[in-house]
């Protein structure tokens, strides 16, 4: 069983300059509305602790292995249960490339396991997207700024 959240939104910057905001997780407590504290490094098989804060206030923290990092392309981490065929998540960030300088980035998130009916529904889906497009403006609007 398999559930994905998508956004994307439109930069008026080059994937590089992108990327040198997104890699840097050190700094994202200083920009970032969702992933509102991330201790770790963009290295694979990091383990990264992780605490966001969701559009309705909740919050919440969890620890993540850094999975794929592609300069100025994509990162990802996965976290979950500890049977990861139960439930696990899959977060994804990435940058797509387009012309005069300008990219698109898409921040998405794969639900994968057994438990994925009974843990997800379409209010966490609104919630999810509405966080998601916090994060995804306050990325816009500081590496455009």
């Amino acid at each position: 069983m398999a559930h994905e959240i998508r956004t994307e939104i439109e930069i008026e910057a080059s994937p590089e300059a992108v990327w040198a905001l997104l890699s840097d997780f050190a700094g994202w407590s200083g920009w970032n509305p969702y992933i509102v504290e991330i201790k770790g490094e963009a290295i694979v098989g990091e383990t990264v602790e992780i605490r966001v804060t969701m559009a309705d206030g909740t919050d919440s923290g969890f620890d993540s292995v850094v999975d794929v990092v592609t300069p100025n392309r994509r990162v990802s981490w996965k976290g979950g249960m500890e049977d990861r065929s139960e439930f696990q998540g899959e977060h994804i960030f990435e940058i797509e490339p387009r012309e005069n300088g300008k990219c698109t980035f898409i921040h998405r998130e794969i639900f994968t396991g057994r438990r994925v009916p009974e843990l997800t529904g379409p209010e966490d889906d609104v919630l999810m997207i509405e966080t998601f497009g916090l994060m995804n403006a306050a990325l816009k609007t500081r590496v455009e700024g």
